[in-house]
């Protein structure tokens, strides 16, 4: 088996030689690195070069930005048996971690995929309060059980579910801020591919700070804008939905004497009313 790793990246530099050199010590090597390149300058070029003398990297530059845009550039050059999208922030600090995966999609030939834990230096869950017990995915829990950078599905997977929806995510220059590998997985899930989580493998991402402010306050807007397009386009219930909005404003009203944080909390509420409003306008 053959792994295909789609990393778009734009503007970090170190973060790629750091992924790229730990993957130099994986203990399994059939892999291809797809790096899409969405800088403008040069900037990734040495170290690319350094690394192509180690590995099987394809450096494919792209004019137009778009995380989205750029994995379905990946994906159209992967020649992999499974396909794997690390974020240009990410590391495999399991030198034995595809290995592993890849002994467990061997046996489980009936698995289309599998997603892990995300953890970051020190062990800490990232992004979501990873389960500590195995747990397939479907409608009902794949917003707890997956990120963009931790799920690895087979080619055949994305043969049958398509491209990434290039108007979700971030750079896509919409209002959607994100969405986009839920979509994704949803749409699998829909076509009813077997989807694992698997709490015993684990993928590294540095934890993600929070600051308060006009950029941070829009940033929560657009990534409202795009889970509530999610939620709406896969009809899930009144209650799911209404729960997703009532949290934020529950989050605004307990920080009404720190005005910032407040707005932070608002904007992702407002941002998911308008998602799913704007679904139900355009369908």
């Amino acid at each position: 088996m053959q792994f295909s790793l789609i990393l778009a990246t734009i503007s970090r530099v170190s973060e790629v030689d750091h992924m790229l050199t730990l993957l130099q010590k994986q203990s399994y090597q059939n892999f291809e690195v797809i790096v899409v390149d969405q800088n403008l300058d040069n900037r990734l070029d040495l170290i690319l070069a350094k690394h192509q003398l180690q590995m099987n990297i394809q450096h494919v530059k792209v004019e137009k930005p778009g995380l989205s845009r750029a994995r379905n550039v990946g994906v159209a050059r992967a020649s992999g048996d499974i396909i794997a999208f690390p974020d240009d922030d990410c590391w495999y600090g399991d030198n034995y971690l595809l290995e592993k995966i890849k002994e467990k999609l061997r046996v489980k030939l009936n698995w289309d995929g599998l997603s892990v834990k995300v953890i970051d230096s020190q062990g800490v869950n990232v992004g979501l309060r990873w389960p500590s017990h195995p747990i397939q995915l479907d409608k009902s829990n794949v917003f707890n059980l997956a990120m963009s950078v931790s799920f690895f599905v087979r080619k055949r997977l994305v043969d049958d579910v398509g491209a990434y929806d290039e108007k979700l995510g971030v750079g896509a220059n919409t209002v959607y801020g994100s969405g986009e590998e839920t979509d994704y997985l949803l749409r699998a899930l829909a076509a009813n591919k077997s989807i694992h989580y698997e709490p015993g493998l684990c993928v590294n991402h540095p934890q993600v700070g929070q600051a308060y402010n006009r950029v941070a306050i829009y940033k929560a807007f657009s990534y409202g804008v795009g889970l509530g397009h999610v939620v709406a386009k896969y009809k899930y219930s009144i209650l799911y939905k209404c729960n997703l909005i009532i949290r934020p404003l529950g989050g605004a009203l307990l920080n009404l004497l720190k005005p910032k944080k407040a707005g932070f909390y608002l904007g992702s509420a407002f941002g998911r009313i308008y998602g799913m409003l704007l679904y139900l306008i355009k369908a």
